[in-house]
């Protein structure tokens, strides 16, 4: 008797189909199981045998109709797409920066390689080897192609949720894994020699110090109000984002942060010199006082005084990988260094989990790695022995 079907994967580790084959014709049917679970895939077949093939999901007019990547476009286009409008009526707060750089990610990635492929058209298998394509012949980094996978699988996941396409087996599409460029901090002492430096703006300097001594990003600093600083404390309420404006902080939450007394009255002494006399006033206002000072020209004075001041010109910041999110680094490995608890730590760096809390507290300076040494040096060290040891011939 003739074999009545077989299962077949067009990928490793993708989806089984089961190939049924007509016992009088030798025709062949191919139907998907939607699981990459042999044996599941395996008693699916075996149902089907016995009760008959269900209907095949039929392909909507609008994925025979749109391209791939023109249906990614409208998906994340803030202004108009329905995945948006859904998110906020469930109460969330989405993004349109978010949204215009998976824009880009669409623009510059996905359209080169597929075209004018149809929505209707897309599987995991194609998806599959564009992660691959991503890694081997652009060899961008894991972080770097995870966010442009993103971009297809909340999309995809939403038309399939509104029956635009058929069953697909996200499972199947891989995540690239590799380790990212570690950031790098600067030493304590560094630090000091900076903020004691003269910056070309006071405003770019003011926020710099407050990202190293409470360890707030620098789009939450960019943000802040004159009200939000306390002789004791600095709130937390906010971040600023070119598109967005005033929106709330990456985790939604709002937090005070304590502060010493001596950073107290240097953003004290800043706020009388810049006249800043309104609470309601930002504390680095730009040329329009509504918008805060530009994050760019921030990051420019923080690298000219980086250069000019310590000596650690734009190749040499390359190198060690500083940027402004240094100082969030510095203080987390400071907090841990000085036996805080890990869930303090957390807190004040306004994180969820401990998992980015550890990867920010993994650096140590030149003081523990000197220290490091010296316990190496200790445990190798050899005793004089007290009596010369005799000479053994080797026969």
């Amino acid at each position: 008797m003739r074999q009545q079907y077989y299962l077949r994967q067009r990928v490793h580790g993708g989806i089984f189909h089961v190939i049924f084959i007509d016992q009088l014709t030798g025709k062949q049917t191919d139907r998907t199981t939607g699981t990459n679970d042999e044996k599941m895939a395996n008693a699916l077949a075996q149902e089907w045998l016995a009760n008959g093939l269900p209907e095949k999901p039929r392909t909507s007019n609008f994925s025979k109709t749109i391209t791939f990547c023109d249906y990614l476009v409208q998906f994340w286009d803030f202004n108009s797409s329905d995945y948006f409008r859904e998110l906020e009526t469930m109460g969330k707060d989405p993004h349109i920066e978010h949204a215009i750089n998976m824009q880009k990610s669409v623009d510059r990635h996905y359209r080169p390689y597929f075209k004018s492929l149809l929505l209707c058209q897309i599987t995991e298998e194609s998806l599959h080897a564009f992660v691959i394509y991503l890694k081997t012949q652009k060899h961008l980094t894991a972080s770097t192609i995870n966010s442009i996978r993103n971009a297809s699988m909340k999309a995809l996941r939403y038309a399939k949720s509104k029956k635009m396409i058929k069953y697909f087996n996200f499972d199947a599409i891989i995540r690239a894994s590799g380790k990212s460029v570690p950031r790098g901090v600067l030493e304590n002492e560094e630090a000091d020699r900076l903020f004691k430096a003269k910056w070309r703006s006071k405003k770019s300097r003011i926020i710099a110090f407050i990202c190293y001594h409470t360890g707030v990003r620098i789009s939450e600093a960019r943000s802040l109000k004159v009200s939000d600083i306390h002789p004791d404390r600095i709130s937390i309420r906010h971040s600023w984002a070119r598109l967005s404006k005033m929106k709330s902080t990456k985790n939604k939450e709002i937090r005070d942060i304590p502060i010493l007394p001596a950073v107290y009255e240097e953003i004290f002494a800043y706020i009388k010199q810049m006249g800043l006399t309104n609470l309601d006033s930002l504390l680095v206002p730009g040329k329009n006082p509504e918008i805060p000072l530009d994050s760019h020209q921030i990051r420019d004075d923080f690298y000219k005084a980086l250069s000019k001041e310590i000596g650690i010109d734009e190749e040499l910041r390359k190198e060690r990988n500083i940027t402004m999110n240094s100082f969030r680094h510095l203080l987390a490995k400071n907090i841990v260094e000085k036996g805080a608890s890990k869930a303090i730590g957390m807190k004040i760096l306004g994180q969820k989990t401990s998992r980015i809390f550890d990867h920010y507290a993994d650096h140590y300076d030149k003081e523990t790695f000197r220290q490091m040494a010296k316990a190496i040096e200790i445990v190798n060290q050899k005793e004089t022995p007290k009596e010369p040891i005799p000479f053994k011939d080797v026969g």
